[in-house]
């Protein structure tokens, strides 16, 4: 929890290096971070101070939010839509916080990052939530609007404001519903891909249809592009292993696409850096970077980054407590 005169330094603190860099006349660069204006009905008693995005490696979130419901908040889920300049859904990030004694029972949203609070967030007090949805992308949103906003008192009564719009907003195209993309839940302990006397691939793209149940059922390289084809089927089929938390759209699941970019990287070499803004001829608009490194003395075995964030059997979630620190779930690479 953050108290209210320390979120405006912690936004412009946020913002320092984009500002740095505009003073020396240099462009800012959008992977770092991006300012976004969040629309949020006032009706909902709680006031957007601040937002920002940042997009390398995935795209991640920081939203501050003060609360003006006139009661202490236990608990706070927010779902922010990223909207096209036609008001059309690019992408969704949920954002959610609560004391450590909460236990949040929505089913239909799966926060890849879930902020734990030292204490209530008190009439007046303000709070930075943090979040991601494990995907890369070539677009920056146009804006953004909260569509759920679900809270929880200290009494421990709710209030649940889902699909918000602000009257405005949707005249002008905004979204009055929400959805979410698949996120991985459990994956192999290692990636198995031999590509005999051939160098790996630098990078391959597929496509993996997920099912409502989260089974990946087709996995299919992009537009028909196989820059493995001796390798292909094994990646494939082990890519039917993988287990996912299922595209949401209002509440439900859904068949989705799922763009995955496999990076196959020299044993040794250094972490990449992809920023795909604004190269569409290269990236498909929304994908997540699976990063495989080679395992030492065990040929053809790779280990599995997802997003970033190790994955080997249970991809645990990321949980942080209130001042950005983790306290559980893998650190990112």
């Amino acid at each position: 929890m953050i108290g209210s005169r320390v979120l405006p330094l912690v936004l412009a603190l946020l913002a320092s290096a984009a500002l740095a860099a505009e003073q020396l006349g240099q462009a800012p660069n959008p992977c770092e971070r991006t300012d976004i204006h969040v629309a949020l009905d006032p009706r909902s008693g709680v006031e957007v101070v601040g937002h920002q995005l940042e997009f390398e490696a995935r795209i991640s979130g920081a939203l501050s939010l003060r609360n003006r419901t006139g009661h202490a908040l236990r608990a706070i889920t927010v779902i922010v839509n990223y909207l096209e300049a036609d008001g059309s859904i690019l992408y969704s990030i949920p954002y959610r916080a609560g004391v450590a004694q909460v236990v949040f029972t929505e089913t239909d949203i799966y926060p890849f990052t879930v902020e734990r609070l030292t204490k209530p967030i008190p009439q007046g007090g303000g709070v930075l939530l943090f979040g991601t949805n494990l995907l890369s992308t070539t677009a920056i949103p146009t804006r953004a609007e909260v569509s759920v906003l679900n809270l929880t008192f200290t009494d421990c009564s709710h209030r649940d404001s889902l699909f918000l719009s602000v009257p405005e907003q949707a005249h002008a195209g905004g979204s009055q519903a929400w959805n979410s993309d698949p996120l991985p839940i459990e994956t192999p302990s290692e990636f198995r891909a031999e590509f005999g006397n051939e160098h790996p691939p630098d990078r391959i793209f597929v496509t993996v249809r997920v099912e409502p149940s989260g089974q990946p059922v087709v996995v299919a390289p992009r537009e028909g592009l196989d820059p493995a084809p001796n390798a292909f089927p094994k990646i494939a089929e082990q890519l039917q292993e993988w287990r996912f938390f299922p595209a949401i759209e209002n509440g439900h699941p859904i068949p989705s696409d799922l763009n995955l970019l496999l990076l196959f990287r020299p044993r040794g070499s250094p972490p990449a850096r992809e920023c795909p803004i604004r190269d569409s001829s290269k990236y498909p608009k929304t994908f997540a970077i699976v990063t495989l490194d080679p395992k030492p003395e065990t040929p053809g075995r790779w280990l599995i980054s997802y997003a970033g964030f190790p994955a080997h059997g249970k991809f645990q979630r990321n949980e942080v407590d209130d001042r950005g620190g983790t306290t559980k779930s893998d650190k990112p690479r």
